[in-house]
């Protein structure tokens, strides 16, 4: 099973989200969208492990305050094409959290550098110039854990479980 552990965004952050695709299409972009759907903010990315348990119980009990985010420039990675998540230093407490409780079970994660960003386009064909986001900022509350499956139509996002900033199990 595919696992990562996300923030899923509010609808008021998917839609500016979806404007985002839109106007990068506007101005001659090209490449595949993000669903709405699959739109989040990837925290920890774990992939292959068979059982979830073993991750719900390394974040079992993790507390952290609620924190504001809010949108920032675009980037890419060659053909990846994001929105930026604003730096904030909650955020980055968070993720260094999650990622410190993970290792202590043994569970592997992603190690690089956190770099907040949201995929808008995967196989992207940019415009000279890239859309800048309106401003829009939401509160992160919770974290989930998520399971990605692949179809053949394309990825799909399912939340396993989740984590309410209180540390309880939800």
């Amino acid at each position: 099973m595919r696992l990562f552990i996300a923030v899923q965004l509010s609808p008021e952050m998917q839609a500016e989200l979806l404007r985002l695709q839109w106007e990068f299409r506007n101005r001659g972009g090209s490449g595949i969208p993000t669903l709405p759907e699959n739109l989040h903010l990837t925290l920890a990315f774990i992939g292959e492990l068979e059982d979830p348990g073993r991750v719900t119980s390394a974040l079992f009990g993790l507390r952290f305050s609620s924190f504001e985010i809010s949108l920032s420039a675009p980037g890419s990675f060659g053909n990846l094409l994001w929105a930026g998540v604003a730096r904030n230093p909650a955020l980055e407490a968070l993720v260094l959290c999650i990622r410190e409780r993970l290792s202590k079970h043994g569970i592997p994660c992603d190690t690089r550098p956190f770099l907040p960003h949201i995929t808008l386009i995967k196989k992207s064909q940019p415009p000279e110039t890239l859309p800048m986001p309106h401003p829009v900022s939401m509160t992160v509350s919770r974290i989930s854990l998520m399971r990605s499956e692949f179809r053949r139509d394309g990825v799909s996002y399912a939340e396993i479980a989740c984590i309410a900033s209180g540390g309880e199990a939800i």
